[in-house]
C-alpha cells in the first residue's frame, strides 16, 4: 500500500530526534530522582545485591543516567550512549522482574525506554544532533 502522506517521508530523520529527546528527558528525570528522592532506595538495592560500597554503585548508576541523558539530548555519541543505557534498562527490567519491591516504578517504562534506546542504536541520532552527518 502506498503511503497516505508520501511527502512526510522526507522528514524521516525527525523520528529519531523525537525518540532521543523523549528518552533523554526521562532518563534525566530518573537520574535526578536517584540523586535526590530515591537515594535510600538505591542504597537498599545495592545492599540486597551485596555490592559494596553501596553509595558508590548508587552514585555510579545515577552518574551514568545523568551523563547518558545529557548525551541523548545533545545527540552526541548516540550509539555508545544508547547501547549503554539500554543495557542499564535491561538490568533494571531483570531486577524489577525478580525483586519487584526493590524498584518502585512500573516495569513498562523501563521496557519502553529499552526499545527506544535499541531503536536509536540502529537509526542514529536523527536531525539536530552533534552526531548528525551532513
Amino acid at each position: 500500500m502506498l503511503p497516505v502522506f508520501p511527502h512526510l517521508l522526507s522528514l524521516s530523520s525527525f523520528a529519531p530526534f523525537l525518540l532521543r529527546i523523549a528518552a533523554g528527558s526521562y532518563i534525566l528525570i530518573l537520574a535526578h530522582e536517584n540523586l535526590e528522592n530515591k537515594w535510600s532506595e538505591r542504597i537498599r538495592l545495592f545492599k540486597v545485591a551485596s555490592l559494596k560500597p553501596e553509595w558508590f554503585f548508587a552514585l555510579l548508576i545515577a552518574s551514568i543516567k545523568l551523563t547518558g541523558g545529557i548525551l541523548l539530548l545533545a545527540g552526541a555519541s548516540i550509539q555508545i550512549t544508547s547501547i549503554s543505557l539500554a543495557i542499564l534498562m535491561l538490568v533494571t527490567i531483570f531486577i524489577k522482574f525478580k525483586r519487584p519491591e526493590l524498584i518502585s516504578r512500573d516495569i513498562n517504562i523501563y521496557i519502553l525506554l529499552f526499545v527506544i534506546l535499541i531503536s536509536l542504536f540502529f537509526t542514529g541520532a536523527g536531525i539536530l544532533a552533534a552526531d548528525h552527518t551532513f
